[in-house]
């Protein structure tokens, strides 16, 4: 019986606590600024505070123009450069997303 209940508590803890964004994570938006080869920028990341970023590693079924993602970064220390203008933008790797 007591093994029951634990059972019971753990399925419920679980339930609870499994389908939440993590703690850290950042709200941000996936926007499609056009192809890089037609000087456009493919798609970047706004983040919440407006700041525009380029995801190195973005997966394909996250590269919608206006969808609405939780993301955890790194800051790499290189830049992306993309435009006729040749504008440069940080570069960050996701070390994970999900949808908001």
């Amino acid at each position: 019986m007591k093994f029951f209940r634990i059972i019971i508590l753990s399925l419920f803890t679980l339930a609870l606590f499994g389908c939440e964004k993590p703690i850290d994570a950042e709200k941000a938006t996936v926007v499609d600024w056009g192809p890089a080869q037609s000087d456009g920028c493919g798609f970047m990341v706004e983040l919440s505070d407006g700041t525009v970023v380029h995801p190195i590693n973005l997966p394909v079924r996250y590269q919608r123009d206006g969808l609405e993602i939780a993301i955890e970064y790194t800051l790499e220390e290189a830049v992306y450069t993309c435009g006729w203008l040749t504008v440069m933008y940080d570069a960050i790797t996701l070390e994970s997303i999900q949808k908001w």
